[in-house]
């Protein structure tokens, strides 16, 4: 692969992130280094200010080190949250760059009507940027519902998992026995002093 191709695409969309380039304009250069276990790859990330660019091969030297297999990558870069934990991934040395990078490419919002909009014109980029949108709202519908069912199956079909109603019962049930408790123990400490 031309890794130099590939650098100058990627720049060039990460400039179409204002968010992106204004997190990315105070930082020190710093390396990061990739290593997907299970397909042999370890690449090289140099962030610098306002840009990234990519080596195929270890570095001479690195500022931090994440390892791990390609599917934990996959659910750590999917994740919108920085401490939805690590997913199985291992990282040594500078945690905080770490995590600024997983902050940033999870509010990484690059504007493609912007790219594509001299190509195909605004008329056109709009109503597929529109359509995108809904085919990715009907997605999201879709995955909620399935969610939503398949938790519904496991607490009343299958009786596995309690319900939310049957947890607070449970927890008021708790409460109560545990003023009774404490009601008895009163009163045992008042019959002790007596």
């Amino acid at each position: 692969m031309n890794w130099l191709i590939f650098n100058r695409l990627l720049n060039h969309l990460l400039q179409h992130d204002v968010q992106f380039v204004h997190q990315w304009s105070v930082i020190e250069p710093q390396w990061m280094v990739v290593e997907v276990n299970d397909l042999g790859w370890i690449i090289g990330l140099l962030l610098q200010p306002g840009k990234i660019e990519i080596a195929w091969g270890e570095p001479k030297s690195c500022d931090a080190r994440v390892s791990g297999k390609f599917r934990d990558y996959l659910y750590y870069l999917m994740s919108k949250k920085v401490t939805d934990g690590v997913f199985g991934l291992q990282i040594t040395g500078d945690q905080i760059l770490v995590q600024r990078w997983h902050r940033i490419w999870s509010q990484l919002d690059i504007d493609w009507q912007e790219i594509f909009a001299p190509y195909l014109g605004d008329v056109v980029v709009h109503a597929v940027a529109n359509m995108g949108q809904g085919v990715w709202r009907r997605f999201d519908d879709f995955n909620q519902m399935v969610k939503r069912g398949f938790t519904e199956f496991l607490h009343y079909e299958l009786q596995v998992l309690p319900c939310r109603e049957e947890i607070n019962d449970f927890l008021d049930d708790v409460d109560q026995l545990q003023m009774a408790v404490d009601r008895l123990t009163a009163r045992w400490a008042e019959v002790d002093a007596r």
